[in-house]
């Protein structure tokens, strides 16, 4: 598992296919216009006071050690919300 806390790196190393991420929409959008990125979960949003994105990223594996398989789980669980129009 890589953490990085810069977008631009965010951006990169999603366009090359090391998994998903929440990116601002300055940064992901000449991404989906060039077809580099498709937009995922696009009525989801991180509620509380935290003012910027949380990502996992992550190369996928049916050989994902079980306890990233946990770890991934308890984030969705706990931080994630759906937004309900």
């Amino acid at each position: 598992m890589h953490l990085l806390n810069h977008s631009e790196m965010r951006c990169d190393a999603i366009e090359q296919g090391f998994g998903v991420g929440g990116l601002p929409d300055y940064i992901a959008q000449q991404g989906i216009e060039a077809g580099a990125l498709v937009p995922l979960l696009e009525d989801w949003q991180l509620q509380g006071n935290y003012h910027g994105d949380i990502c996992l990223q992550y190369v996928q594996s049916k050989y994902m050690p079980n306890k990233n398989r946990v770890f991934i789980d308890f984030m969705k669980q706990n931080l994630l919300v759906i937004q309900s129009d």
